[in-house]
């Protein structure tokens, strides 16, 4: 098991991934975007909906069927330091606990308990299987942390890891 200092600060070759099993604490959900998006049921890229036409730019076209999918930006933290870890669809549904589609009904009706189930997120300690990439924007390199898993317990995790 990483602590996330060593994730945070190990050495990575350009365009090398590797992977950590690491257990956090979840501090709460980066919300400056939608925690969903439109999504392409073919290619599951974002679509662009404009007066009623949806569009694909990867799959050049147009009105497509598309359903939400989730996309989580998790603020988490352990003794050591503390991170942003990106999650997918089911990995994030499995953090919130309400199909994406329900939740955006409730947030449409009730922003109270939008706010409720998106709290009931927060502060719970799991342990995540992540990949670690750097990834270049300008002139500035980042590491990007991206959940592959999320694991009940221990014996779950591959101790090669």
């Amino acid at each position: 098991m990483a602590d996330l200092f060593k994730i945070i600060t190990s050495e990575l070759l350009t365009g090398e991934m590797k992977y950590y099993a690491t257990k956090v604490i979840i501090k709460g959900l980066q919300q400056e975007e939608s925690i969903w998006y439109s999504s392409c049921n073919i290619c599951k890229s974002k679509v662009t909906i404009n007066e009623d036409v949806v569009h694909c730019a990867k799959c050049s076209k147009e009105n497509i069927d598309y359903s939400l999918r989730y996309v989580l930006k998790l603020y988490v933290e352990d003794d050591t330091s503390n991170a942003i870890f990106t999650l997918s669809d089911s990995e994030a549904e499995s953090i919130i606990s309400v199909p994406v589609s329900e939740l955006e009904n409730i947030k449409v009706t009730s922003i109270e308990e939008y706010i409720k189930i998106v709290k009931n997120s927060c502060d719970k300690e799991m342990t995540f299987i992540i990949k670690a990439k750097d990834k270049i924007c300008g002139n500035r390199t980042f590491r990007s942390l991206t959940v592959q898993s999320i694991k009940k317990d221990s014996h779950e995790i591959n101790h090669g890891i």
